[in-house]
């Protein structure tokens, strides 16, 4: 089982630093001056819906592997994010399925509460220091995963739903050849 968890561990930490590194990418892109975006964010405009299920539907497997298979138990702040990105997930599937887009709005709510959240969450876990009281069987600064030096599961959450955020923002620009 040591071996599965490292492997596992491993794989999701590169997982999402390869999507840290689209973001940053597609962000750059996107902002820099003198720089074209517009096939890039064409693109992604128009499968925002896809990645965003992607991304989220990957995550709520990943969460529950480490749960319900290795064993590692979510803290409050873990399931609160939890709560916001596994309804993504759904409404994704299902706008996908039902061809509506008119889901968007409620997936950014999710998600933008679950990216408050991940933030606080993030600030407490390398801080120590908690403004709020928390009183649930997992602490919320267990170090289940940490790797490359930075790789923490509240950094994993924090990056699914910068990423929902960054991809249905994405808008169609002009024309390209």
């Amino acid at each position: 089982m040591d071996t599965f968890v490292t492997s596992w561990n491993t794989l999701v930490s590169i997982s999402v630093v390869i999507l840290d590194v689209a973001l940053i990418a597609f962000v750059i892109v996107r902002f820099a001056p003198g720089l074209s975006y517009t096939k890039i964010e064409n693109k992604i405009h128009d499968h925002k819906l896809l990645i965003v299920t992607v991304v989220t539907t990957l995550a709520t497997i990943g969460s529950l592997i480490y749960s319900n298979v290795i064993g590692y138990e979510p803290c409050w702040l873990c399931w609160l994010q939890r709560i916001a990105i596994y309804p993504i997930a759904i409404l994704g599937i299902t706008g996908l399925v039902r061809n509506e887009k008119s889901i968007i709005p409620y997936i950014k709510v999710l998600a933008w509460t679950g990216w408050v959240i991940a933030l606080y969450h993030i600030f407490i876990y390398y801080t120590g220091y908690s403004p709020l009281p928390c009183d649930a069987s997992a602490t919320c600064t267990a170090r289940y995963v940490y790797e490359f030096g930075f790789m923490t599961i509240p950094l994993m959450s924090f990056s699914v739903l910068s990423a929902v955020l960054v991809f249905l923002g994405a808008r169609k620009g002009e024309k390209t050849v």
